[in-house]
C-alpha cells in the first residue's frame, strides 16, 4: 500500500489498485495529477511532486524501487507493460517532460533526468546556458545497468542502451548504442524478454 502525504490543494490521485504497491507519495504543493494503472506492482516506490505536475503510469508495470521527482510544471509518462527491475530514478527538477513508451525495460541503477539540477551561467551576460530539455524514450527500449539518459535525448523504438552508457542525443530505431557518450554500434536489431 502507498502512504500518501498530501500537503497541497486540488491534487488528483488515481490508483487503480494499490494492493501490490509499496512505498510513498509526497506532494508539497497544488494542482498535481498522479495516476497509476491497473496491475502495477512496486517495492519501495517513491514519488515526490511539487506543483502543477502530471505523472501517468500505464497498466501492468513493475516499478521495482523507482524514485520519481517532478518539481514544477513537469510531466512524466510511463507506458503500459514497462518493467523497472530495481533501483531507478526519473527526475524533472524544472519545467519539462519525460515520455517513456510501452514495453520499456529498465535495469538497476538507471538515471533519467531532463535537467542538470543546477544552473550554469555565462560569466559576461549572466544568461543561463543549460536549460532543461524534454526526453522521449519510445516503446520497447531496453536500458542496461547503470545507463544514464540526459536532457534533450530521444531513443528510438526497439533500441538497446548498453550498461553504463550515457545518452545525450538521438539514438535511432532498432539500434544498439554503448559508451559515454552513447554511440550506435549496431543497427537493424530488435530484442525480446525471452532467451530463445
Amino acid at each position: 500500500m502507498l502512504l500518501i502525504n498530501n500537503n497541497g490543494e486540488n491534487n488528483l490521485i488515481s490508483l487503480e489498485n494499490d494492493d501490490n504497491l509499496n512505498g510513498g507519495v509526497s506532494i508539497s504543493a497544488n494542482n498535481n495529477k498522479l495516476k497509476i494503472g491497473a496491475g502495477c506492482k512496486a517495492h519501495n516506490l517513491k514519488i515526490d511532486l511539487g506543483e502543477n505536475c502530471n505523472v501517468l503510469i500505464g497498466d501492468n508495470c513493475t516499478l521495482g524501487c523507482l524514485n520519481i521527482w517532478a518539481s514544477r510544471d513537469a510531466e512524466i509518462i510511463i507506458g503500459s507493460d514497462s518493467n523497472f527491475t530495481w533501483i531507478a530514478q526519473i527526475s524533472c527538477h524544472e519545467p519539462s517532460s519525460i515520455m517513456i513508451g510501452s514495453n520499456f525495460l529498465c535495469a538497476t541503477d538507471v538515471l533519467i533526468t531532463s535537467s542538470d539540477m543546477h544552473g550554469i551561467y555565462d560569466l559576461e551576460t549572466g544568461e543561463r546556458v543549460n536549460p532543461a530539455k524534454n526526453i522521449v524514450i519510445n516503446e520497447s527500449v531496453w536500458l542496461g545497468i547503470g545507463a544514464i539518459v540526459l536532457k534533450g535525448s530521444k531513443v528510438g523504438h526497439d533500441s538497446i542502451i548498453g550498461a553504463r552508457s550515457v545518452v545525450m542525443g538521438e539514438i535511432p530505431n532498432n539500434s544498439v548504442a554503448v559508451g559515454n557518450p552513447a554511440r550506435v554500434i549496431k543497427q537493424n536489431v530488435f530484442w525480446k524478454h525471452t532467451l530463445d
